[in-house]
């Protein structure tokens, strides 16, 4: 992935980890409002019942009563399905209670957005130091290896004029020292890149296995920079 300084800012924006854990803040106190707003609205509560008699009670009458006297006449009661419904509603007039509930709520609303500002703030200090420290770090493994490969070859020649007998060992010794001393440097200064590197990744929210790449220079970067600060 290549990115220019601003854009790994604004990737840094939506991916940072800290940004992330603020903006599920925000949401949980945006909740938390909601939660609390609609302890004052009205509330309703409702409830049915449903009854299904599978076998009415039997009773017997006597005849007389439907013109057949003598006889006993089986009679159900009731009706074999009920239902009923309960219906409620209430209004919380006024509590104190209530309205600090809310205010608290919503206080907390605000602190948390206001640290999102500030952590999106100090999330842009951090990747473009990042940014141009990786930029720095690598125009110095760039300068290191040419000088490198520049006194590599000095002391090869070295090598060749003092076979001939025009220069003493000490003076080849000497280079083969500072090569030795600049080899040294070089591979401190590419693990230090490597860390730079993984730290910019980290800082903008990319994944491990992603890779970045820089297409600011250092110069542009370091003007950048200097506007914003």
């Amino acid at each position: 992935m290549a990115f220019s300084l601003r854009q790994a800012q604004d990737y840094a924006y939506e991916n940072n980890y800290d940004l992330k854990n603020s903006a599920y803040d925000i949401e949980i106190a945006r909740k938390l409002v909601k939660q609390n707003t609609a302890i004052g609205l009205p509330q309703i509560n409702a409830s049915a019942d449903y009854m299904d008699y599978l076998s009415l009670p039997v009773s017997l009458v006597p005849g007389d009563f439907f013109g057949l006297p003598g006889q006993q006449i089986e009679v159900q009661f009731g009706s074999k399905y009920n239902f009923t419904f309960k219906a409620s509603a209430t209004q919380l007039l006024y509590s104190g209670q209530y309205l600090v509930g809310v205010q608290t709520a919503k206080a907390y609303l605000e602190t948390v957005r206001q640290k999102m500002v500030r952590d999106k703030m100090d999330v842009r200090d951090i990747v473009t130091e990042a940014y141009i420290g990786l930029l720095i770090v690598n125009e110095s493994i760039s300068i290191l290896d040419s000088t490198y490969n520049t006194v590599s070859k000095m002391v090869d020649e070295a090598r060749k004029i003092y076979e001939n007998g025009i220069i003493e060992d000490i003076d080849v010794e000497q280079l083969e020292l500072n090569k030795a001393n600049l080899e040294a440097t070089l591979i401190n200064t590419q693990n230090q890149g490597l860390i730079a590197y993984n730290y910019l990744k980290f800082v903008i929210g990319l994944k491990e296995n992603q890779d970045i790449t820089l297409t600011d220079n250092l110069d542009s970067s370091l003007l950048h920079w200097g506007r914003i600060t």
